[in-house]
């Protein structure tokens, strides 16, 4: 295992202001992690690179759950 890998569960290795996309065996959106006070629309510029590359948008992703 690489020292750069993490295994574990999400919430042994989120941090409190961490963002996460949460992808399904098939490569589907599943949910997106909003960390605790933060909204929607401050998702990082970062994150929503990695949605468009999958050509998904957040207003879009009306299956996914918002945690």
């Amino acid at each position: 295992m690489s020292t750069n890998e993490i295994k574990g569960r999400l919430d042994d290795i989120m941090d409190e202001e961490d963002w996460a996309l949460i992808f399904d065996q098939s490569g589907r959106l599943k949910g997106i992690f909003i960390p605790e006070g933060k909204e929607e629309e401050e998702v990082p510029k970062a994150l929503l690179d990695i949605m468009s590359l999958f050509n998904l948008d957040i207003d879009d992703a009306e299956d996914a759950t918002i945690h």
